[in-house]
């Protein structure tokens, strides 16, 4: 092939690409300050993030039963393809339960890809508490807010992530 034709070639195939890369669809909006602040959050094992707020797992049986269980079971057991809650493979953090599903729940029925309204943090934290009372983890009258939350032992942790967490005082008599 002779060095016109190949730069020719060259050109011609890469021309859909650089089409492709165009903007202006005229669709959608740029999302505010605020809105790319709220994405950004992730809480992590420290609890940092976590806002005010506090539930317990009785208010969470509620929440979970009215925005929950059609998916994931009404005592979290998974139903067809949706996750097992309680029961398998737990977090190493409580936290990363907490923080999943104030970033991710809950879906649409219509389109799981997609969120169906957001959660107040208050109720975050009674789902949270719910799926650890039933995992056995906590006691049903626990409050889990900002402060307990990150204090939860999972029994899946291993001992060596515990400097990432704080200190667990023990109760005195």
């Amino acid at each position: 092939m002779s060095w016109p034709r190949t730069y020719l070639l060259l050109v011609l195939s890469t021309a859909p690409l650089a089409l492709a890369q165009m903007p202006t669809y005229r669709l959608g909006r740029t999302p505010t300050a605020e809105e790319i602040r709220a994405m950004e959050v992730n809480v992590g094992p420290m609890g940092k993030e976590l806002p005010p707020g506090k539930g317990t797992s009785e208010e969470g049986a509620a929440i979970y039963a009215k925005k929950c269980a059609f998916c994931h079971g009404a005592k979290g057991q998974g139903v067809g393809p949706f996750p097992r809650l309680v029961g398998g493979k737990t977090h190493p953090f409580a936290t990363t339960i907490w923080d999943y599903i104030e970033t991710s729940m809950p879906r649409s029925m219509a389109n799981p890809g997609l969120r169906d309204g957001k959660l107040t943090p208050d109720e975050v934290y009674a789902l949270t508490a719910f799926i650890l009372y039933q995992d056995k983890i906590i006691q049903e009258t626990d409050v889990m807010d900002a402060k307990s939350l990150p204090r939860v032992r999972m029994p899946t942790r291993d001992s060596r992530l515990d400097r990432l967490t704080p200190v667990v005082e023990e109760p005195k008599d």
